[in-house]
Order: structure tokens, then sequence, then C-alpha cells
């Protein structure tokens, strides 16, 4: 009688145990799936292949701008078109009307600049610095406005936002180029 008694109570603990140890493996397989989901989520632009960069805007703000924009995606472990392949588009964006309308977020048009140059994704961003004003204690204040878009390669839209942002410094140009460089940083956070 004690036996029976003994294995019946052995087998409710083993079942207690293995009917918690199932539950507590599928509880950290939906864990390891909303993990798996949300960093997809988090990273808009494509881990493969290259992003190209794209910049219109003021001549003075876009190479410091199309620099910042790359320091930001290879700090983030992203892998840039290099400079002899962004030439080249750039080349064709001058030559071609179609490539010239990609600058402007023609997603089609970014279509065949994506395919003719083996791009994973595109970012545009499009830079409008407003003009800069001497404030009362003799230092200037600047507003920049950056618009900054993601493209897949296919055509889909990863992202898009427009930053601004108002910043002081001691000469027109240092707020001008401050004021710039902080909206491209809070729109290139978007992306990632």
């Amino acid at each position: 009688m004690r036996a029976l008694r003994f294995i019946s109570v052995l087998c409710v603990i083993t079942c207690m145990f293995t009917c918690h140890e199932v539950e507590a493996a599928s509880k950290r397989k939906a864990q390891a799936s909303q993990t798996s989901s949300s960093s997809s989520e988090k990273h808009v632009l494509p881990k493969r292949g290259d992003v190209a960069v794209l910049v219109e805007g003021p001549d003075e703000y876009k190479s410091r701008a199309e620099a910042s924009i790359v320091n930001i995606l290879v700090n983030r472990g992203y892998r840039v078109v290099d400079e002899a392949k962004m030439r080249r588009i750039r080349q064709a964006a001058a030559r071609a009307q179609a490539a010239r309308y990609a600058l402007y977020g023609e997603f089609d048009k970014i279509l065949k600049i994506n395919a003719s140059y083996s791009v994973a994704a595109t970012i545009i961003a499009h830079i409008v610095p407003e003009q800069s004003r001497e404030n009362r204690i003799k230092l200037y204040t600047s507003t920049a406005s950056v618009s900054v878009i993601a493209v897949r390669s296919n055509g889909i839209k990863l992202g898009g936002k427009t930053s601004e942002s108002k910043q002081v410094g001691y000469t027109e140009a240092e707020a001008m180029r401050k004021a710039v460089d902080a909206a491209i940083q809070d729109g290139m956070l978007q992306l990632f």
C-alpha cells in the first residue's frame, strides 16, 4: 500500500515537473520570437548589401552631410557604397533625367539606379537651411531642416522623417553647420 502511494506521489510530481518545463519552454520560445521580431523591426535598413547616400541641398553642406550620414552608417555596421561607385551614380544623375529625379524621391527612378549599380538601399537627404540671425548676445542662431528617406532596392520605402534643428554659434557658418549636423543625427535615428 505504501509502495503504491509512493509511486502515485512520484507520478504526480513528475507530471507537475514536466508540465512546468513544457510551460517554461513555450514561454522562452515566445520571448525569443518576440525579441527576434522586435529586433528586425528596429533595423529598417537591410544589413546585407551596400547602402547608397544621395544628398540634395546647397553645395556647401552636401559633402559634410554625406560624410556625416556615411559615418553614422559605418558606425552602425552597415556597408556603404564606395566613393568610386557613388561618383558614377552622381554622374548618372547629372546625365540622365530619370536619375536626376531619383534625387527628389521618385521611387521608380531610384529602382533603376539601384538595379544598375547593385545597391541594396538608398538614403536620400534633402537639406533646407534657413537664414542665420544674430541674437541679443552677439551670437548667431541658425535653423536647418533635413528630410531623410530610405528606399530599398525593390522600391519599398523603409522610413522617412523630417527633422528640424536650431543651433547657436559664434559665426553664421558655425551655427548652420551645427544645425545641419543635429538635424541629420535626428533624422537618421529613425532608421535604426
